[in-house]
């Protein structure tokens, strides 16, 4: 029993070629989700990284210059005005609260509000009438 097996294999030029249009906009698809999904995440981390640097940079200055311009009387009148306690704390603890007091968005309001009055407190020291009627420190 011998049969021949005969194959006949024609090609189907358009099948093939829709088959590879589908492939190609499908693979182009993925790789341009996969490459966008990379971009999207390399510029996530930088960002988070430079809102960190950025708020340590805030803190360090903001420190610096509290340490610079005001004495330890001037900043127990701050934590006085924040309801911050200063029992046995140091200047640069002092500081440290205060800071992150004022770094703190939900204390934002109250920040800005002092650093408001005591600018009023500074205009009416430099006023030479109003001066006079000025008790405080």
């Amino acid at each position: 029993m011998t049969s021949n097996i005969v194959y006949n294999i024609k090609e189907n030029k358009q099948y093939n070629e829709q088959y590879n249009e589908q492939y190609n906009k499908q693979y182009n698809k993925q790789y341009n989700e996969n490459q966008y999904n990379e971009i999207i995440n390399i510029v996530d981390s930088e960002y988070n990284s430079n809102m960190e640097d950025t708020e340590f940079d805030t803190i360090v200055s903001l420190q610096l210059y509290y340490e610079d311009n005001y004495n330890k009387k001037d900043l127990d009148m701050i934590a006085d005005y924040y309801s911050i306690s200063k029992r046995k704390k140091r200047k640069t603890e002092l500081i440290q609260d205060i800071v992150l007091f004022e770094l703190n968005p939900y204390n934002n309001e109250l920040t800005q509000k002092r650093k408001l009055m005591w600018f009023y407190l500074s205009e009416l020291e430099t006023d030479s009438y109003l001066r006079k009627f000025l008790i405080f420190k």
